[in-house]
């Protein structure tokens, strides 16, 4: 991956994109491509029957609402990609303090890597976060020990603004929490 023209790297990212964009435009125009996929394969399990109506049904509102509310869907969307610079910003500093100098490309290639380990079936991506990471790294051409020293920061980071959160929610408790006055056992 070190070798790779920029332009490669964004086909590899801006693939996906395109894809969900285009499906996007079709539900949007009131297609059901996903629906209609479905309804070529043959289906001749209940399971799968139960699977396409429940994918046209599921396409038919996200039209419905994208053509009733398309300020929403564009609202939402901008958010959306608000947050992906935003994380983006985050993880290029956490590597500028790591000391790896990056490109753009290579800071968007290694950030999809470790969101990707978030879709296996562990609990928050445990081990393979951290694979990812080295993964990743070893492919740019760095030390494979910056990838776990990345992956160790993002957890240090999970871990410090949830214990941030239980204390918060902890506080706002107690306040909430009506006063009990103590009771007697009568026997």
């Amino acid at each position: 991956m070190a070798e790779w023209a920029p332009f490669q790297v964004m086909a590899w990212i801006a693939g996906p994109f395109a894809l969900l964009l285009a499906y996007t435009i079709a539900v949007w125009s009131g297609k059901t491509p996903l629906a209609a996929l479905l309804r070529r394969i043959h289906l001749r399990h209940e399971a799968l029957l139960r699977l396409a109506r429940a994918a046209a049904s599921a396409e038919g509102q996200i039209s419905q609402f994208c053509q009733q509310k398309p300020l929403a869907v564009v609202g939402a969307s901008l958010f959306s990609l608000m947050t992906g610079c935003a994380m983006l910003l985050e993880y290029w500093v956490t590597l500028k303090f790591l000391g790896i100098q990056v490109n753009l490309f290579q800071a968007i290639a290694v950030l999809t890597a470790a969101l990707m380990a978030f879709l296996f079936p562990l609990p928050g991506g445990l081990g393979a976060l951290e694979a990812s990471q080295v993964l990743a790294m070893t492919a740019l051409g760095f030390n494979p020990a910056l990838g776990l020293s990345a992956s160790l920061l993002i957890r240090a980071r999970d871990i410090s603004l949830g214990g941030l959160g239980l204390l918060w929610a902890g506080v706002l408790a107690r306040q909430a929490a009506p006063a009990v006055a103590p009771t007697q056992i009568v026997e």
